[in-house]
């Protein structure tokens, strides 16, 4: 009879080998599952990150994300140096809800809610509902684009 009493760790990205002998491995061992909370990435993101521009977008939508990781950033700074749209990478990789995205770039444009629900492709009720979702995540929104009373 055979003892091992050597200690091992492995790093997989993938959870699905293919290889049998990894799938055996796999049977007789502690997995540990590490899933970084998008808001825990992003503070990590923040120690190296050069482009507030960036930073402060992907901020602003880490919270309606589960899947933010470090390749985001830098891809998106490597976009914007190319002078290409670098936020929908953004949006695409972070897979956020296109309205809030709509909502965002009205609270930009126009100084009213009435102006902004004006311009939202949406209805009036969505328009709200949504507007109350990005600013329950992000309460900065509304000191800084005077956004008042939401219905």
């Amino acid at each position: 009879m055979i003892q091992e009493k050597q200690k091992q760790s492995s790093i997989l990205q993938h959870q699905k080998p293919e290889d049998k002998n990894l799938q055996a491995l796999m049977t007789r061992s502690h997995l540990m599952h590490f899933i970084p909370e998008d808001i825990e990435v992003l503070s990590n993101m923040k120690t190296f990150a050069k482009d507030k521009n960036i930073l402060n977008f992907i901020e602003i939508y880490a919270s309606f994300s589960n899947s933010l990781n470090l390749r985001c950033y830098k891809r998106a700074e490597e976009l914007k140096n190319a002078g290409l749209n670098w936020k929908s990478s953004i949006i695409n990789d972070l897979k956020v809800d296109s309205d809030l995205l709509a909502i965002h770039n009205l609270l930009i444009k126009y100084k009213t809610n009435t102006e902004r629900e004006k311009h939202f492709k949406g209805s009036r009720m969505t328009f709200y509902r949504k507007l109350k979702i990005l600013l329950s995540k992000n309460p900065q929104l509304k000191k800084t684009y005077n956004v008042g009373r939401v219905k």
